[in-house]
């Protein structure tokens, strides 16, 4: 039995829920450690949740299983009782395998000649021709050799296993989050908010605060930004509405929940406590690359519990963190941070048109009111979508009585106002 090589094979044990996790099955003989351990690095900084061989409760959780058919592999019995496990599921659970042909033909390992003729024999000569064990081993290796791969003969290895890393992750659905709105002015903020981040640096963790009056557009900048680098992670979780959430019955020690469980792709650990819930954080994520948002946050306690310092987290992780108060960010030592504004005018107007007309320009007569309505929201996000789609389909004269009724408004209570509209639709 290869009793070492299944000690040594994988650097962790991690549960998953199979959304993103990929079992990789190898012979460590052939690969030796480089190998194996390369295609780990890169598929995990593709925010993969990678296991190597030995583990085979992660065979059944994973999404995608990846097989290296090396000379040697058919020798080991680990291998070939791993191999069939990862054909049951992908017959059982719709799970996706893909061969790696590591120095070897695919031919070879499909009608098993040259070594791994052999290594069948001596199988063979253990367990007995009418094995049904054998028989499993041989249709396996048969059935995975005809599957879509790759085949690496020579060459440069760092080059070809960041293909696979890269092939293997287009496979996966990606965690987006819905972002539900056009994207109008919102580039050069999510830039800026990059260079912000420094994604480039993986020797430290980085706090960005981004802050702004309600309305403005932080949450989706936050989620502009999630979404377009959320596959440099091993584990990700945007929490949303933490002022409201927080304030519910046991409402921080749930947020703290969803962390761990949306990052580690685990179900709900139960925790006893907040302070419960941190101790585990630290001890959980200390070692892991990620990326967390908490929007909407109104209490430096919510910061504490949550991400309550960089050291809770691996290095090249980023904690993004949205709040209307500047002052929070200052008093929880966020040095970076990045002031929302409002859009300009020309943006404003897009922007209004596309929820009042469905279209970039304003229809023919109505360009007036609609200059009106830009002049009024400020180039607030919030206040152009909430008009413009109350007034979307109505008369000129209609949206002049609309405006005379929004200008009675008082200047103080106008966001409030939206704000509300915003919750009952």
């Amino acid at each position: 039995m290869d009793t070492a090589e299944e000690a040594s094979a994988s650097p962790s044990s991690p549960r998953f829920s199979g959304t993103r996790g990929v079992f990789v099955s190898f012979r460590q003989k052939d690969t030796g450690n480089t190998f194996a351990a390369t295609l780990y690095d890169a598929l995990r900084r593709k925010g993969l949740k990678a296991v190597l061989g030995g583990n085979s409760s992660a065979i059944r959780s994973s999404r995608i299983a990846i097989v290296v058919f090396s000379e040697n592999y058919a020798s080991s019995k680990r291998c070939l009782t791993e191999l069939t496990k990862i054909l049951k599921c992908m017959k059982q659970k719709k799970q996706v395998v893909f061969p790696i042909f590591y120095k070897v033909e695919p031919s070879v390992v499909r009608h098993q000649r040259k070594s791994y003729g052999e290594a069948i024999a001596k199988h063979e000569e253990r367990v007995g021709t009418d094995s049904n064990k054998l028989r499993k081993w041989r249709s396996s290796l048969n059935q995975a050799a005809g599957l879509s791969g790759w085949h690496f003969q020579a060459g440069c290895e760092l080059e070809f296993i960041e293909r696979v890393a890269e092939e293997t992750s287009a496979q996966l659905p990606p965690k987006h989050i819905d972002i539900g709105e056009r994207i109008i002015g919102l580039h050069p903020c999510i830039e800026q908010a990059k260079l912000l981040l420094d994604l480039a640096s993986n020797n430290d963790v980085c706090m960005l605060g981004i802050y702004g009056e309600s309305g403005v557009g932080k949450t989706t900048l936050a989620k502009a930004l999630y979404n377009s680098i959320l596959h440099m992670f091993e584990g990700a979780c945007f929490i949303f509405n933490v002022r409201e959430a927080s304030k519910q019955h046991k409402g921080m020690l749930r947020l703290q929940q969803t962390l761990l469980s949306e990052i580690l792709e685990e179900k709900k650990t139960k925790l006893a406590s907040a302070d419960e819930g941190i101790s585990m954080i630290k001890h959980r994520l200390a070692h892991k690359r990620v990326l967390l948002v908490l929007d909407d946050v109104d209490g430096i306690e919510q910061l504490e519990k949550l991400a309550g310092g960089c050291d809770w987290f691996g290095f090249g992780s980023r904690i993004i963190v949205t709040t209307r108060d500047q002052h929070l960010l200052l008093a929880h030592l966020v040095e970076r941070t990045y002031q929302m504004k409002g859009l300009n005018d020309r943006d404003s107007l897009e922007l209004f048109c596309w929820y009042a007309f469905n279209a970039s320009q304003p229809a023919t007569g109505y360009e007036n009111v609609s200059n009106h309505v830009v002049s009024y929201a400020r180039g607030i996000p919030l206040v152009l979508k909430g008009i413009g789609s109350k007034l979307i389909n109505r008369s000129l004269r209609a949206w002049e009585c609309a405006m005379e009724q929004y200008e009675k408004i008082p200047e103080t209570k106008r966001l409030e106002t939206f704000l509300k509209d915003g919750k009952k639709g």
